[in-house]
């Protein structure tokens, strides 16, 4: 829910205050430091927005680790026993549960779900990469040709889309079907995404020869936008993947060693996909590799 709120409020502080000199030329249009640095002014409102995230966290977040919530519950000298509020059982008996090897983690079970992290995070990350190159480049070079505020209210769409879906779609469907029917589900919706991408360009096209520049735009952002609502669907694996790892887990001792394992495969799909990614579209736009549909079809197979 977060997240969707988060992709919600990114691609407009992104899409409608970058280059601000040329958008808002009557507002800083003589400001000669947004000029130089036309994407300043949004990564300072980003970064605004993360060292809030980080004051919060540090001062008002409560400490989850046992070990330490029962040491902050241990009494002062001048504190007498009656005035110490007995801290709740569940965290002591998870701390006094022997601590299992590390080696044990690696059930046929747990490498299953963190396979299946990698490759999800690594769909997601591929298309959070592709989609704003896709709609950003040129209609003559192979994309969509749209500007900074389209691509911005675009994205936007799928904000919204991912709210309604985490908030009403997902826990019917995870009660109706269960964790793991619902993760193999929205799984065919990735390449689903990367087949219909493509077609919004060559619906753009016949709009663009029929209706003009302005018809293929529009043609752009309603398929853009159309694509993106049916990609907030598949944003369902990552709760289900969290499901999955938490049930996983050989014993309650484990979710933090295990979660933090899922968390660094998604992240080194987030660290490599975007590379990978780029240098596919790019070969493929410049060598015209399948008509420029090679990066498609790598995303079909992946």
């Amino acid at each position: 829910m977060c997240n969707a709120v988060g992709i919600i409020i990114g691609p407009l502080i992104g899409g409608y205050l970058a280059k601000p000199a040329s958008q808002y030329p009557e507002y800083f249009g003589k400001i000669q430091f947004l000029i130089d640095y036309p994407y300043f002014l949004p990564c300072f409102i980003a970064g605004m927005i993360n060292l809030s995230a980080v004051t919060v966290g540090f001062f008002f977040l409560k400490e989850t680790l046992p070990s330490k919530t029962n040491l902050r519950n241990l009494p002062l000298d001048n504190e007498s026993d009656e005035e110490v509020e007995e801290p709740d059982s569940q965290p002591e008996e998870i701390a006094s549960q022997p601590k299992p090897k590390f080696s044990a983690l690696f059930t046929p079970t747990v490498i299953s779900v963190l396979l299946g992290s990698l490759l999800v995070f690594f769909q997601m990350s591929s298309l959070a990469t592709l989609i704003p190159l896709f709609a950003y480049t040129r209609f003559e070079d192979g994309g969509l040709g749209l500007n900074l505020r389209q691509m911005g209210t675009a994205l936007t769409t799928n904000g919204f889309a991912a709210v309604i879906v985490q908030t009403a779609t997902f826990p019917y469907l995870q009660r109706r079907w269960g964790t793991m029917k619902l993760f193999r589900s929205v799984l065919l919706i990735w390449p689903l995404v990367f087949a219909l991408l493509p077609m919004i360009r060559w619906v753009v096209k016949q709009q663009r020869d029929v209706s003009g520049i302005d018809a293929g735009s529009k043609a752009a952002m309603v398929g853009l936008i159309f694509v993106l609502a049916i990609k907030s669907f598949g944003k369902m694996s990552i709760v289900c993947l969290t499901l999955l790892v938490n049930s996983a887990a050989p014993s309650a001792s484990t979710f933090g060693a295990l979660n933090g394992l899922a968390q660094s495969c998604s992240e080194l799909a987030r660290t490599f996909a975007p590379f990978i990614t780029g240098a596919i579209f790019s070969i493929s736009i410049k060598q015209q590799y399948l008509n420029g549909n090679l990066i498609w079809l790598c995303g079909l197979l992946d």
